[in-house]
């Protein structure tokens, strides 16, 4: 049963998670990376044919210059190592950071069920993840499409629309949802900020091999090998990269296992975790 109090916890929650260092800083380098699309591509574009050329042709003539390029390369940078990173010490703090520091009892003591006090936590970090990708898109779209139009002249049938621009923001919110399930999970095994995002490294590192297996069987004949690869860790935090070339329904799956297994595994351990 929901307690009266959730709407509130969730707030509290909310409150605390964007006034971390951590998230303050994700949200600065989420800008910083939709602005800096935009001055890349300005810079490109200004180039001209006197720019530096590729084959005898221009650079500037190469790129395809758009407001969905702009905000699709904002999108890649942004989802490259560093603010994933951010997301996740946001994410160790919330739960592991408490824990060492011996505030999460204030909230484990009170008459509410172990689960609404991860939930609440779950919701306000994936609220920080919503805005970071908000701050990232609205100024490489925006300004992107003021600057170059929305869609690049001559662009070929196929290439990818607005729509499928705002479905790759939208399935990076579920993979950093992934990302933050795992971290939650992994907070309550490691209770601490540095073993939480270690752990969590390891593990991406130990998925990375099993998928460099993986395709190295699928090389030598093994069938089966290629059908386990989209659901791997990495692929399935991946799964907003096919908003260029095509989603992969397995990909999805393998997230929902992800959110699901590292939650669940979250829940259960919090239940019976003696909290300091």
């Amino acid at each position: 049963m929901i307690p009266r109090q959730f709407p509130r916890m969730v707030a509290a929650e909310a409150r605390k998670v964007f006034t971390q260092g951590s998230a303050l800083a994700a949200l600065v380098i989420a800008l910083v990376v939709g602005l800096g699309a935009v001055a890349g591509y300005a810079y490109v574009q200004s180039l001209g044919e006197g720019g530096p050329s590729f084959n005898g042709t221009p650079v500037s003539q190469i790129v395809a210059v758009s407001g969905i390029e702009t905000a699709g390369k904002a999108l890649w940078a942004r989802n490259f190592f560093v603010l994933p990173l951010f997301l996740l010490l946001a994410s160790a703090s919330s739960v592991g950071g408490e824990v060492s520091e011996r505030t999460l009892r204030e909230l484990v003591v009170r008459p509410v069920p172990r689960w609404s006090i991860l939930v609440a936590k779950l919701l306000a970090l994936s609220a920080l993840s919503a805005a970071t990708l908000l701050v990232t898109l609205v100024p490489s779209l925006g300004i992107g499409t003021a600057l170059f139009g929305l869609a690049a002249e001559g662009t070929p049938l196929g290439a990818p629309t607005a729509g499928a621009l705002l479905g790759g923001y939208a399935a990076s919110f579920l993979s950093d949802v992934g990302l933050i399930a795992i971290g939650i999970a992994a907070s309550l095994v490691v209770p601490s900020v540095g073993g939480t995002v270690v752990g969590v490294a390891l593990l991406l590192m130990a998925d990375l091999a099993l998928l460099g297996l993986l395709k190295l069987l699928g090389m030598l004949g093994v069938a089966e090998a290629a059908a386990v690869i989209p659901w791997t860790i990495g692929n399935a935090l991946g799964a907003w990269e096919g908003w260029q070339e095509g989603w992969n329904p397995a990909q999805f799956g393998a997230l929902a296992v992800v959110v699901g297994v590292s939650f669940t595994f979250a829940i259960a351990r919090f239940h019976r975790m003696d909290v300091p």
